[in-house]
């Protein structure tokens, strides 16, 4: 299976309420269940903006994304 392109520039803008939203989105594309991206987003407040980051990028791809 081909993996999904994901460019984490542009409308990603760095903002953590934006990189969170983003996410959401786009797992929600990818057929993620509401309640695992609840758990997702759950643990993007847990720490810093890195493991905000980390933790993003971990679902992503775990969803299929190839992250660019």
């Amino acid at each position: 299976m081909r993996k999904k392109i994901l460019k984490m520039s542009g409308k990603w803008d760095g903002n953590a309420f934006a990189v969170m939203g983003n996410t959401k989105k786009a797992l929600r594309d990818a057929g993620v269940g509401q309640e695992k991206i609840s758990q997702v987003l759950d643990e993007c407040t847990k720490g810093d903006y890195s493991h905000l980051l980390a933790t993003c990028v971990g679902a992503l791809t775990d969803a299929g994304y190839e992250i660019r």
